[in-house]
């Protein structure tokens, strides 16, 4: 399957980018600037690509139809410590420009990696650290929102807070304390791995954190 990974630069997309070419798949690695490249995965099935979530819907749709790509995973954000404006253009105006694009170029297949508590206004006003958490909950859950009416086969992913630790290839769906839990970034991208071809988890958001069951029996 040929998969375009964007923000194949940060640490979940890195890392499913890798697992997916050990399954066998071509990776389209999408990556914001081109001085990125050299911080992808070295294989012959990824192939380091410039999208800028920028630019328009025509161009992304230009760069799905030249690479034949067969299902798109959202990984990206525009991180801690920027502008709302910029939080705006990234997560939201730029996820959406993606899934239209997406629809442009005949693609079925979206996955996207949002984040626990989008679909809860009362966890918007929280912070993370000192950096307030309200714009980037709006933009993921507006985008979330259009995926959900697009008509793509999407899957939605709302981990918990990402950590770190090693992988353990183990969940758990719908964890009671969202503030408490966590999940590593490497078992995300296992996640992202198990769902891509499920047809099971079509049209279906999911909240998980670390936990006792193995991410094959889960879903």
């Amino acid at each position: 399957m040929n998969v375009f990974v964007i923000g194949a630069h940060g640490h979940v997309g890195h890392t499913t980018a890798l697992k997916l070419v050990n399954k066998g798949n071509h990776v389209m690695a999408g990556v914001r600037n081109e001085s990125e490249f050299t911080s992808l995965p070295k294989s012959k099935l990824i192939t380091p690509i410039k999208f800028d979530l920028t630019k328009s819907i025509q161009d992304m749709t230009r760069i799905f139809k030249d690479n034949h790509v067969d299902a798109v995973i959202f990984s990206a954000g525009a991180g801690g410590g920027v502008s709302p404006e910029t939080t705006l253009k990234v997560d939201l105006d730029g996820a959406v420009k993606s899934i239209k694009a997406a629809k442009n170029a005949g693609i079925t297949r979206y996955l996207m990696v949002s984040a626990a508590g989008s679909d809860n206004r009362k966890a918007w006003n929280t912070k993370f650290g000192n950096f307030p958490m309200y714009t980037y909950y709006l933009s993921k859950h507006y985008a979330d929102l259009y995926l959900h009416n697009s008509g793509l086969n999407y899957t939605i992913l709302h981990p918990v807070a990402l950590s770190n630790h090693a992988e353990t290839n183990k969940i758990q769906l719908n964890p009671k304390d969202l503030t408490k839990a966590s999940v590593s970034r490497a078992d995300v991208a296992n996640v992202l791995v198990e769902t891509l071809s499920n047809p099971k988890t079509y049209k279906k958001d999911y909240t998980f954190s670390s936990g006792p069951v193995s991410i094959t029996k889960a879903f």
